[in-house]
């Protein structure tokens, strides 16, 4: 059975890279994570973070307790960035069926369901199974989006009528 494990991990402390909206993932050999925080101008919001395994990290922990599978991913990123400080919360989720196994055919990015009203479906299973596939899928459904914008705008309420 394949399977992801995804932590969402808040920390009570300002961090330093706080002070600014930073969202970015980076692949690492056995899991990935996702810094997403918020500007902390005297509000009460706090940092999260989400480590998210890839499937053979979870398939080796399989037997593993929730809880030491918190610890492994916790300590792998904290050997990366020693500054985080302990977590406050940490919520640990497993994705099933999260994993693309097989991409569509022609990896297209994304396909166009509907034109009117435009139905648009994409992510990474169009392309391929990671965030650059991710990205790949969005670019190439605004590019996808434009071409819908541009034909209504060119066939949209005919033209102006001179006086």
């Amino acid at each position: 059975m394949l399977m992801d494990i995804m932590l969402f991990v808040v920390f009570l402390y300002n961090l330093p890279f706080s002070l600014f909206l930073f969202y970015c993932t980076v692949f690492l050999p056995r899991t990935k994570f996702c810094l997403d925080c918020f500007l902390l101008e005297q509000t009460k919001e706090v940092p999260g973070i989400i480590l998210q395994s890839t499937t053979s990290f979870a398939e080796k922990c399989a037997d593993l307790s929730e809880d030491e599978i918190k610890k492994l991913m916790i300590d792998h990123i904290k050997c990366l960035m020693p500054e985080l400080p302990d977590p406050a919360f940490v919520k640990a989720f497993h994705w099933t069926y999260s994993m693309l196994t097989e991409p569509y055919v022609d990896t297209p990015g994304c396909v166009v369901i509907h034109d009117y009203p435009c139905l648009i479906s994409g992510g990474d299973s169009y392309t391929e199974s990671s965030f650059n596939g991710c990205i790949t899928s969005a670019v190439i459904i605004v590019e996808e989006l434009l071409k819908k914008v541009k034909f209504l705008k060119g066939h949209h309420h005919g033209r102006r009528r001179s006086s």
